[in-house]
């Protein structure tokens, strides 16, 4: 199988069409199809159907463009490297993380880094929880940020960076607005936006629910918990999330209670094993460790 093939569909993916991929690639059109065609030939299932003059992609090359974008991004980046280190740089710290830390914790603590190491290049790259574990065994990150623990066998090793309290958000107008905090026997009754069950958190939150012989009554189901937030408050529905995305919400028309018994999740770090850690990697942890503390000061 050849790169450029790969590449070829990137290419459509992200354009759209055989024409723009050319363009993009700086290729014939009738080129960028024959690459596409000896791809699907080596794979044996096809990627691309036209319907009324259009692309699409067939389920197959739904499953299997993923694994080509991994692929790709790796080598994107050993790209960038290169060209740090022909820079006379080669100061280059990878980053894998979730959004939520991507989102709340993340901008503080890249601040107070860049002070100092000023002279290094940091990529953050975001994606799922399950991801996040597997890339790093593989060594091809060199800090991951996740909601612990890590599960299944994985060639990393973890430590905790921050306890982080559950919240409840519901919308203003809600019969339970007007609480200080609220018992989760309060919460059993209500309509809620949750995380898939496939989610840790998700397990993690129907385990307590079980604890009472219950099972949380699921209205709507989000993969963001950003997501869940808003879309809790616009339906006059409940979420339940950690505090640092409960905070991170810009907007009106909404209240955050803490949960009585309070309910806390691990945020840890995931660095590959038996690898040294360097002096830029230990320096961005400390500042995450710094940002986490004083954010968490802030919302108590």
């Amino acid at each position: 199988m050849k790169l450029n093939w790969l590449y070829a569909l990137r290419a459509i993916v992200e354009t759209g069409t055989m024409t723009k991929a050319a363009d993009q690639l700086c290729v014939t059109q009738p080129a960028v199809s024959r690459m596409i065609a000896d791809l699907q030939y080596e794979l044996g299932f096809t990627i691309f159907v036209r319907r009324g003059g259009r692309l699409e992609m067939t389920p197959e090359g739904q499953v299997f463009y993923p694994q080509v974008e991994r692929v790709l991004t790796g080598l994107d980046d050993i790209e960038s490297i290169a060209r740090d280190v022909r820079a006379g740089g080669g100061r280059h710290l990878r980053v894998i993380t979730m959004s939520p830390i991507a989102n709340e914790i993340l901008p503080a603590a890249l601040s107070l880094f860049a002070q100092q190491f000023p002279a290094v290049h940091v990529t953050i790259d975001i994606r799922p929880r399950r991801d996040i574990t597997q890339w790093i065994s593989r060594d091809q990150y060199d800090l991951g940020m996740v909601l612990l623990p890590v599960e299944g066998s994985v060639g990393a090793d973890s430590k905790v960076f921050a306890h982080v309290p559950l919240v409840v958000v519901l919308p203003d107008t809600h019969e339970l607005a007007g609480c200080e905090a609220l018992e989760l026997t309060a919460v059993l009754p209500e309509k809620l936006v949750m995380l898939p069950t496939n989610s840790l958190m998700r397990r993690w939150i129907d385990a307590r629910f079980a604890e009472y012989g219950v099972s949380p009554k699921v209205a709507l189901e989000t993969s963001s918990m950003h997501s869940a937030c808003r879309i809790a408050v616009r339906m006059g529905l409940i979420a339940i999330v950690d505090a640092f995305t409960a905070h991170g919400i810009n907007g009106k028309g909404y209240v955050i209670r803490p949960l009585e018994p309070t309910l806390e999740i691990a945020l840890g770090f995931v660095l590959p094993s038996d690898r040294l850690v360097n002096e830029m990697t230990s320096g961005l942890m400390q500042c995450v460790e710094i940002a986490s503390e004083d954010l968490l000061k802030a919302i108590n």
